[in-house]
């Protein structure tokens, strides 16, 4: 068996607490007249106003904001976006904030075949950063595009970006990262080094998730990167298509999404397709069953999540048993094992 890793054409990613600094550089030979995308939220934060200062320092000019990407990013509001880069003579992006405002820059920043150059500084766990993947959605339908074309140019994993965002946010982006770590890991051989970065991941979010200060998020900045290690040549699975789908649909977060998706998909592997995970599930159960591994792996991050106050059911968000069935049907899944152990989450049973 081989396998195949394609880096992504990142060029720089500083990391570390102030390492937004480190965009001096970049400001000063490379994007003289930037825009900042952003959400209302981020826009009104001690540090995005710091940053927004930083860059008129730097540059001698005030940057112009947009600051209306919402959750899911509604094409209406990357089109608005779009037009408001037309306007002007902007010769980079400047993305601060989660998944739906780095996802929105990705697709904004290229017109008339002409790529901007782009800064991803991320508010959450959500490592679209590291991803060549943009997401948006349109008429309540996740749609997406794929491309190295995407990929942000420079990352900042600057951990005082992330200390105002909501607790809420930051624990369930953090269980998005560890449900990227998880199914990257899919039908990956155990000599793999794609192993080791998903276990990696998988430990630093299980020892510093629950906590927030600069020492742990930095910690959680670096799950979230290993967690994507492999992104361009990863499956992904069930819990990825499945959270996709059912959070444009019904207005659920991401990072919610896993939570409720995750444990019963891992379930659903032991029964039908252990072999599939059970390289990763080893690194923590060594079980030579291989069913009672995953078992076991499965209730330790069903432990986990709900130990962060996140053990949500889709009742919460009106997502009853008929409404899953529909979702499913939509990815053309029918197979009624994994329907009954998501419906554990859907009925509220435990």
């Amino acid at each position: 068996m081989t396998l195949v890793h394609e880096p992504l054409p990142i060029r720089k990613v500083y990391f570390g607490d102030g390492s937004t600094e480190n965009l001096g550089f970049v400001l000063e030979k490379e994007i003289r007249n930037p825009i900042i995308a952003t959400s209302r939220s981020v826009s009104r934060t001690i540090f995005f106003d710091a940053f927004s200062n930083f860059v008129a320092l730097t540059t001698s000019k005030k940057p112009e904001v947009f600051n209306k990407i919402s959750q899911h990013s509604p094409v209406e509001e990357i089109n608005e976006l779009i037009e408001m880069i037309a306007t002007d003579d902007y010769d980079g992006v400047i993305a601060i904030g989660g998944g739906s405002v780095i996802d929105s820059s990705k697709i904004a920043r290229i017109r008339n075949g002409k790529r901007l150059p782009m800064v991803a500084i991320p508010t959450t766990l959500s490592a679209a950063e590291f991803s060549h993947i943009a997401g948006y959605s349109e008429g309540n339908v996740k749609k997406g595009r794929r491309g190295m074309e995407y990929v942000a140019d420079f990352v900042v994993l600057d951990p005082s970006a992330c200390i105002e965002t909501p607790e809420q946010l930051w624990r369930s982006t953090g269980v998005r990262s560890l449900d990227h770590a998880i199914e990257a890991a899919l039908d990956t051989p155990d000599w793999s080094p794609f192993l080791w970065s998903s276990k990696k991941s998988i430990d630093l979010l299980m020892d510093f998730l629950p906590k927030k200060n600069i020492e742990a998020i930095a910690h959680c900045q670096e799950a979230s990167w290993l967690s994507y290690m492999n992104v361009f040549n990863s499956p992904m699975g069930l819990s990825h298509s499945i959270g996709k789908v059912i959070g444009a649909r019904f207005g659920i977060p991401h990072g919610i999404t896993s939570c409720l998706t995750l444990p019963g998909v891992l379930r659903y592997y032991a029964k039908k397709s252990p072999e599939r995970i059970y390289p990763l599930t080893s690194k923590f159960f060594s079980d030579r069953d291989a069913q009672k591994s995953i078992l076991k792996f499965s209730n330790m991050i069903e432990d986990f999540i709900d130990s962060l106050g996140l053990g949500k059911k889709f009742a919460d968000y009106a997502v009853g048993r008929q409404e899953l069935v529909s979702v499913l049907s939509q990815l053309n899944i029918t197979d009624s094992e994994l329907i009954d152990e998501l419906v554990g989450k859907a009925s509220g049973a435990t």
